[in-house]
Formats: structure tokens, sequence, C-alpha cells
């Protein structure tokens, strides 16, 4: 087998606006099975007190000089009807030790509003839109041991990443007390299918706005109540999400816990606050990407195939520096495909750096790895691709653009995902395009047109559908060998030049079983005949 390992660096996190926040910046070597963290190690933790009679009940997270992110039931529970005044609150900023309250450097920062989301509803038992905002009295100077967390793209996933939580909260070890020092557990979140199943509790008070996250042995507690959960990106911690509910607000180590889903309400956060997110963008590179590279005898191509460990949840996924050696004496040019599969990829990467390194590659293939956005921008950077692949992910919307840029490819593919409509103009720029295979998603139509300027379309692979209407003389297709459309709602049969059904018989019953376009023979054969001019 021949073999080549690719890595690539850290990530790496570029911030478009002005605030630096979510860094760390001092060195440095919460809950149930966690451990202490070190001074300094989360500097935007903000433990919240009672004035009255100075004693914490609360976490939060700093996001600005002058606001601070928390749960709404920390100040306004269920079953209350009226909201905590903001005069009896205040937070610790920079502390560490809680029993040291004259902690050098450490500012007392007393809160002058608290804006508590209008969908909290305390009168009904789900906690959807458990999110508050804090505002201070005064703006608050950043030290090595006072910095914001950053808050997340709108549109970041949210399930089934890695994140740590910080906090004071109960732990066996105070006996129904909270800490003096923070304790910090890593753990990750789960799909809302997976939280919710066999889960009746937590599927009464969650929300399509929240998420379950928990480790076996590793639980945040009652007292880490509006603490957030931080996802680190390249040298950034973003805050993801803020402790919601446990179930019956007990501290058991193995059930999972809710979390609002900060992404969801970053665009309330950015208008009730003065934090500008709307120009921050993320170019993430991806931590630890590890391919095997060996040659495929079954498919005849030299390949990439990832491990399963690959993970892009956020938009503007890089790859960056690519280094490896071979073994068996091969280069670089004879790489031409990348694989990734069974990995995490929400978004396709940006794979400009593969193209510098393998100067022959030209196939790439996102299989079974849950992508759900397809973007032109990155796809443009890959005019040399032949074959595209998206075989068994969560896709269900294409851009009409989105193939503009990809007028060499010759083999599109996304079976096995959501689609509902197949957009006009999709393969009009795809003159080379010899096979298409879209089955087993829940298409429709094939709409007029569809094969426009496909006139060297080897291959329709489109069965296994829910097709009701085509729109399409495939007799206008010359080259077309083969047409699939088994298991559709107006048709099932298959047409080849091996099999029972020529392409002519087969439009002959598309004719008579699906509904047609009167129009669309005249359609479709002009615009074969202009194409070839």
């Amino acid at each position: 087998m021949k073999l080549l390992i690719l890595m690539t660096n850290a990530i790496l996190i570029s911030l478009s606006n002005s605030q630096n926040c979510g860094r760390v910046k001092v060195g440095t070597s919460f809950a149930v099975g966690g451990e202490y963290t070190t001074k300094g190690q989360f500097p935007w933790l903000a433990p919240l007190f009672f004035k009255k009679n100075d004693k914490f009940f609360c976490g939060s997270t700093i996001i600005s000089k002058q606001y601070l992110l928390s749960a709404s039931h920390c100040f306004k529970n269920k079953g209350d009807r009226v909201a905590m005044k903001p005069d009896n609150v205040y937070s610790l900023l920079g502390i560490y030790d809680l029993s040291r309250i004259d902690e050098s450097g450490v500012i007392r920062a007393q809160v002058s509003s608290i804006k508590i989301h209008s969908d909290w509803n305390t009168q009904i038992e789900t906690y959807d839109a458990d999110i508050a905002i804090l505002r201070l009295t005064n703006e608050i100077t950043f030290t090595n041991y006072i910095q914001p967390a950053c808050l997340p793209p709108s549109n970041m996933n949210a399930f089934e990443i890695d994140g740590t939580v910080v906090g004071y909260g109960l732990s066996d070890e105070t006996f129904g007390d909270h800490e003096m020092r923070p304790k910090f557990v890593e753990i990750s979140s789960i799909t809302q299918e997976d939280c919710l199943i066999g889960r009746d509790v937590i599927a009464r008070i969650s929300s399509k706005r929240m998420f379950c996250a928990g480790t076996v042995g590793k639980n945040p507690c009652k007292g880490d109540s509006g603490g957030g959960f931080h996802v680190k990106l390249g040298q950034s911690y973003y805050v993801v999400g803020i402790i919601s509910a446990a179930i019956h607000g007990e501290c058991k180590l193995n059930e999972f816990v809710l979390f609002t889903n900060v992404p969801k309400f970053v665009s309330w956060i950015t208008r009730e606050t003065d934090i500008d997110n709307t120009g921050e963008t993320i170019d993430l590179v991806l931590e630890s990407l590890k391919c095997k590279f060996y040659y495929n005898s079954n498919d005849d191509r030299y390949e990439c195939l990832s491990e399963k460990s690959f993970k892009s949840l956020v938009p503007n996924v890089k790859i960056s520096s690519i280094e490896g050696s071979f073994t068996d004496g091969n280069t670089y040019s004879d790489v031409d495909t990348i694989n990734i599969i069974q990995g995490k990829t929400t978004y396709v990467p940006d794979f400009t750096a593969a193209n510098r390194k393998f100067p022959n590659f030209r196939k790439l293939y996102i299989v079974l790895s849950e992508l759900k956005y397809i973007e032109r921008t990155k796809l443009a950077k890959m005019p040399q691709l032949r074959v595209l692949n998206f075989y068994g992910n969560e896709i269900e919307h294409l851009d009409e653009d989105v193939f503009n840029d990809l007028r060499n490819l010759e083999t599109i593919a996304f079976v096995k995902n959501k689609i509902k409509i197949l957009p006009q103009k999709l393969l009009w720029n795809l003159i080379n395009l010899k096979e298409i295979w879209s089955y087993e998603n829940p298409i429709e139509a094939i709409p007029i047109r569809f094969f426009k300027n496909n006139k060297k379309l080897i291959k329709a692979w489109m069965g296994y559908s829910k097709i009701n209407r085509i729109d399409v003389n495939f007799k206008a297709l010359p080259n077309l060998n083969l047409l699939d459309l088994r298991q559709n709602e107006c048709i099932n049969e298959q047409g080849c030049s091996t099999c029972s059904l020529s392409i002519e018989d087969m439009q002959d019953k598309i004719d008579k079983q699906c509904y047609v376009d009167k129009n669309y023979d005249t359609a479709v054969h002009l615009d074969i005949r202009q194409s070839t001019h």
C-alpha cells in the first residue's frame, strides 16, 4: 500500500472586528469530575453575587467592556412573576479564589440593568430563551485576568462539538456548597434527537433553541447556571452555550445538561448591546487533519482518505500547510483525490493549500459527513475538478449558481441527501458533464432546460426519488445511453443501450406518465442546437 500522511497546522482565527476576544493572556499549565483551573486560564468567567449577603448564585461570561451574558432563570426563575432588581447583583471580575475577595486585580462590577429575553416564560415548563444580558454601571478595563469571550457566528452549528464549561458550582468534594476556586470540565454536545430519546423530562423542558451536552463522569452542576459552554477555535474561545437546566436541578454525573444555543440569539445580543459581530469572519483551519494516501485499485486513483476525526462546523473552514513524505517513490503529482468520509463537515472546506500541493488534484469526495451547506466561493477555488461527490449527507438546498465555476466537471453526485428542488440552471455551466447521480433524494420534478448545455451527458441516475413531473426531452441529449428513473412517483423504469427499454422508449413513457410541458420539445431542441454553434 502506498502511504502518505497529511497534516495541517493548528487552527487559525482571524477577526475583522476591532475586539480582541477569547484570548488567554497568561500562561497556564466546575463542575463534578472536573479539574481546578489556574488563575487567568478563563479570564471571561464572571461569578455573580447577591449584594445583600455577598452570596454567589450564578455564573456569567464577559462579552464586552460593559456587558455580561447569563441565563434568564438566574434572575427570574420558573414560577416567578417579578424579576430580580439589578441593584441587588454584582460581579467580581478577575477573581480566582472566592475566599480571598481582596485578591489583587479584582474588579467589583455593579450591574445597572438586566435584559431578560422577551420569549422567556416563567409560567411554562420549557426553558426556551433562557438567556439574559447584564449591563455594568461602568466600563471595565481589560487585564491579563479580565478578558471577553467571543460571540459565535449566528450560523455556527452547536451540535456534536467539544467544549469547556467553567464554574464554581456544586461538587462532590464540597458536600452541597460551591467551590472556592473554579473548576473546568470538557464535555461534548449531542444531536437533539439523541438528547431527547428516552429522556422525557428533558423533552418537556427543551426547545429547538437549546442543545444537550455532557460526558460520563463529568457534568456541570446547579451553581454553574448562567455560565458558558466555550468552544476553542484556533487561539480564541467562543461562548456557544449557556448552562440552562439539569434534571430536577440535581448534580448527577451521568445526566446531560441543557444549554441555551447562543448562535440562535446572536442577532438579539448585538441589537441589545454595542457589540458589533457583523464584521466577524472566521478562517478556520482544522487542528488535526490526517489523511492516508494510497492507491485505490478499485477506482484506479491515488487518494487521500481522511480520518473520522475530521471536523468542520463553522463557515470558512480552511486547510492550511500540508506536510508529509512518500515512502513508495511517488510524488505529490500522483495525488488526484481527496476523500473525506464519516467526518463532520457542515461546510465545504477551503482546499486552496491542497491545490498548491497536489497539481493533479481532480476528485473531491465528501461522503457520510453531515455536510449541509455548499458555497460557490469554495468550489470556485477548484475549477480543475473532474469529479465531485457529496454522497450521504444532509444537504437540503442547492443554489442555482453553486457549480457555475466547475466547467471541467465530468461527474456530479449528491446521492442520499435531502434535496427537494433542482434549480433549473444548476448544470448550465457544466458543459463537460458526463454523469449525474441524484437518486435517493425527495426530488419532485426535473425542470425544463435542466440539461440545456449538457450535450456530453452519458448517464443520468435519478431513481428512488419522488419525481412526479418531468419537463425534459432526453432524446435531445445525443450521448445519453443510460437513464435511471426507477422508483419515482410518475415512472419506474430504466433505459439504456443494453436494457429492455431504449432512451426513446423511456421518453415515450415519460410523455404518457409524467406531466410534461407542452413546449418542452421545441425549447429543449432549440437549446441543444444553439449550444453547438
